[in-house]
């Protein structure tokens, strides 16, 4: 028996801001709050056919698990993901149509046109300046370690960051979003397609 005061998500819920209930039996839990988005991209899978792409998927995004702090709320990965699926299941899309093939591509797509994605970060020692670079090459004088999401995880890096860090030496993390043509495509494709490089 359901208790009454459970109410089904409505279809529009996963697109708007969402607040949960902190009171009594939810305790600030519920199927729409961002601790539950990995398991809610799961289930969106296997409503469209895609339950086989589930490993290949979470661990593309798991590249990116960590970075949340540093960007807007509206651009965290697990809940961009989350939508980005229920947009194609609201659509009725599944693997299964006559343009089943299809489907698989027009969801990487949008997830690659997601803004999570188009993140990289630079970290330098601070040394009096506080200016980011402006392009990806190093600034003179400056050591810089570079984080590209292909080559190595968001906790991956600032573990590497933390290691280059001495007691003398800050370092400093600027985050810059990349225009969605300077993302390698192909390899994020590939990455979310399982294919080895």
């Amino acid at each position: 028996m359901i208790h009454k005061t459970y109410k089904e998500p409505d279809a529009m819920a996963q697109h708007s801001t969402h607040t949960t209930d902190p009171a009594w039996p939810h305790f600030g839990r519920d199927a729409l709050d961002r601790q539950h988005a990995a398991f809610t991209i799961v289930a969106h899978l296997k409503s469209l056919g895609l339950g086989g792409w589930t490993t290949h998927l979470l661990s593309w995004l798991a590249r990116f698990d960590g970075i949340e702090p540093h960007i807007p709320r509206e651009h965290e990965p697990l809940t961009c993901v989350r939508q980005i699926l229920y947009s194609f299941v609201l659509a009725g899309r599944h693997i299964s149509d006559a343009h089943g093939n299809q489907l698989k591509e027009d969801v990487t797509a949008a997830l690659l046109d997601a803004d999570f994605v188009k993140y990289i970060a630079y970290w330098l020692p601070h040394e009096g300046d506080s200016s980011a670079p402006s392009t990806d090459q190093q600034p003179a004088g400056h050591r810089l370690h570079l984080w590209n999401p292909l080559n190595q995880s968001w906790l991956s890096y600032t573990q590497d960051v933390e290691s280059l860090t001495t007691s003398r030496e800050q370092g400093m993390v600027y985050l810059r979003v990349t225009r969605s043509t300077g993302l390698d495509r192909a390899a994020h494709r590939d990455r979310l397609w399982g294919v080895e490089a």
